[in-house]
């Protein structure tokens, strides 16, 4: 097969943000029906961020420091509504298209195909890169597996500082940055750089106001996990939540149990494929899953496995349908338990490809390394 051009993931990636952008606009021109299943966390944070107050400042926000500040920035250009989501979702197909230019200077003219169909038109980017703001995470964390790539471990750990700052989950990148270093030298090296970015983006709005800064650590300790993961089994079939006190210390163990064997079951693995089966072990367990968080592996299809072609789409297909009956579940008014059982059967099978996605990158990851 002919390799695709750069044109052609290039326009890919912009019809998935344009799909997108218009789908999630419907509320601006007075299109309110469809169960509110045009909602977008961007066009809610408008009237957040339109209230007294900067956030970590002076007010609360449940978003790490660039993350909130990125709002802040886009709502004092934008000017009004209209403004700040077109805005908005420019900025976030720049960061996209950068991210776009990045991986195709990082893989083979073979792999290409793969930056086509799983990443610029992937499902979860056409419904939803105009939905929050996850793509903002996507350019430190290939940023990081570039430099990585050229044996350029600071910069790679000063990139996962930015990626942490903007998204809790690189840090686990920076753990397997600093374990699959043999010397240490660099490894401390690599702690201190990452510790000099994370101080210099944080140190001000900390040592400021601490706990409007903590409040996303805070927010995200104390609650539990959300209607679409899969922990919400328990919630359906007993009718109760289980407390943070009981999950938080139950996912850590098994995360933790499970991240240990992987470290040590594939130790002669790169960097990068290490970070992929973290972040899909991650997403296994973890007690929140928000359907966006599929942008975070579409970066490890292209650069280091990709799955079947079928169990791709299932599991993009599975998750766009559980975004959309969470919202009628629960924006909607439509609040039931039938729709509560079909919300369930489709994160069961969202989460039973996620595994097996898991079990072929495992088995992927092996032959190479043989």
């Amino acid at each position: 097969m002919k390799p695709f051009s750069l044109r052609t993931v290039l326009l890919g990636l912009f019809f998935a943000f344009l799909v997108s952008g218009v789908f999630h606009s419907l509320y601006l021109f007075g299109i309110e029906d469809f169960f509110g299943i045009h909602y977008s966390d961007i066009l809610v944070f408008y009237n957040i961020t339109a209230a007294p107050g900067l956030y970590y400042l002076t007010a609360f926000l449940e978003y790490p420091i660039l993350t909130g500040l990125f709002i802040e920035f886009m709502f004092f250009l934008g000017g009004s509504l209209l403004g700040y989501y077109v805005l908005t979702a420019v900025s976030l197909f720049v960061v996209a298209l950068l991210s776009t230019l990045l991986l195709y200077r990082m893989i083979s003219p073979q792999r290409r195909e793969y930056l086509l169909f799983y990443w610029a038109l992937a499902p979860s980017l056409i419904v939803m890169a105009v939905y929050n703001w996850d793509v903002l995470i996507l350019l430190p964390v290939i940023l990081a597996f570039y430099f990585a790539q050229r044996k350029q471990p600071l910069f790679a750990a000063a990139s996962l500082a930015i990626a942490f700052s903007l998204k809790f989950y690189p840090i686990l990148y920076f753990v397997i940055l600093f374990l699959t270093e043999r010397s240490n030298a660099v490894r401390l090296k690599i702690a201190g750089v990452f510790s000099f970015v994370l101080v210099l983006l944080n140190g001000a709005f900390a040592l400021k106001n601490f706990s409007g800064w903590f409040y996303f650590f805070a927010f995200n300790s104390e609650r539990t996990h959300n209607p679409d993961t899969i922990w919400s089994v328990y919630t359906v079939l007993f009718g109760s939540l289980i407390p943070s006190s009981i999950l938080n210390p139950l996912t850590a163990f098994l995360f933790g149990t499970a991240f240990v064997l992987i470290l040590y079951r594939f130790r002669t693995a790169s960097f990068v494929q290490l970070s992929f089966l973290a972040t899909l072990l991650f997403l296994l367990l973890n007690k929140v899953f928000s359907p966006q968080y599929l942008f975070w592996l579409l970066p490890f299809y292209v650069l280091v496995y990709a799955p079947p072609k079928k169990l791709f789409y299932v599991f993009e297909i599975a998750n766009i349908i559980v975004l959309l009956t969470v919202i009628v579940w629960g924006f909607g008014g439509a609040v039931n338990d039938d729709l509560a059982f079909l919300v369930l059967g489709f994160v069961l099978v969202r989460h039973l490809a996620l595994f097996f996605i898991f079990l072929n990158v495992c088995f992927g990851i092996r032959l190479t390394l043989k």
